[in-house]
């Protein structure tokens, strides 16, 4: 048994249970690890400032909708 598999979209798709194996012989020195960790993780993490951003905007947006939902709840429908 495969274990990935390749959708429709030609794309892989691992199980649930896939637990990748990192192959650390490659590396030979701490200022390469070091490197390959600021690009990989350090590099394409959110920030803090973007974190906030994100959960400003969908606050934002979530209390836009209260009076909506209010109404809505209010507004007797016949029947």
């Amino acid at each position: 048994m495969k274990p990935f598999v390749v959708n429709n979209h030609d794309r892989l798709v691992f199980p649930a249970n896939f637990l990748g194996e990192l192959d650390f012989s490659v590396i030979d020195d701490l200022e390469q690890f070091t490197a390959i960790v600021g690009r990989d993780f350090e590099a394409k993490a959110p920030t803090g400032t973007d974190i906030l951003r994100l959960i400003q905007g969908r606050l934002a947006g979530y209390l836009a909708a209260v009076p909506t939902w209010r109404n809505t709840a209010l507004h007797d429908h016949p029947e």
